[in-house]
């Protein structure tokens, strides 16, 4: 997995740009307010504290789309990794197990069965 989508990496990203966005909005809020403490919202547009707040968010949402995403991929390949070991190692044996048992209590479908899990499986190894 990539530093960058890390727990830890993920934590401090966090923190930091709530640290970040907290400066911004305090700085857009000592920008826009008069001599007599009032505060002049029709100003606000005009600062560039803003526009660095709404950059901070937008960078914010992006970073975490995407490390959504990535955590997504990664558990979706350690599923699919797992799914493939395990039937390499256990999934045939069992298969194997339960048609034999079968086939001597004379049902027979289920070697058609076995057949064709084995066909299917060898093609999805092999497309990978």
């Amino acid at each position: 997995m990539n530093l960058i989508y890390h727990p830890i990496t993920k934590g401090i990203f966090s923190v930091v740009s709530v640290f970040i966005s907290g400066i911004f909005c305090s700085a857009l809020v000592a920008e826009i307010t008069n001599k007599n403490n009032i505060i002049n919202w029709s100003i606000m547009y005009t600062k560039l504290s803003f526009y660095l707040i709404i950059i901070t968010i937008a960078i914010s949402i992006l970073y975490n789309l995407f490390a959504v995403k990535q955590e997504l991929d990664f558990r979706q390949t350690i599923n699919n990794s797992f799914l493939d070991k395990f039937i390499k190692e256990n999934g045939l044996n069992a298969l194997a197990d339960e048609v034999t048992v079968a086939i001597k209590n004379g049902d027979k479908s289920k070697l058609t069965d076995l057949l064709d899990m084995k066909e299917l499986i060898t093609k999805n190894l092999e497309a990978k």
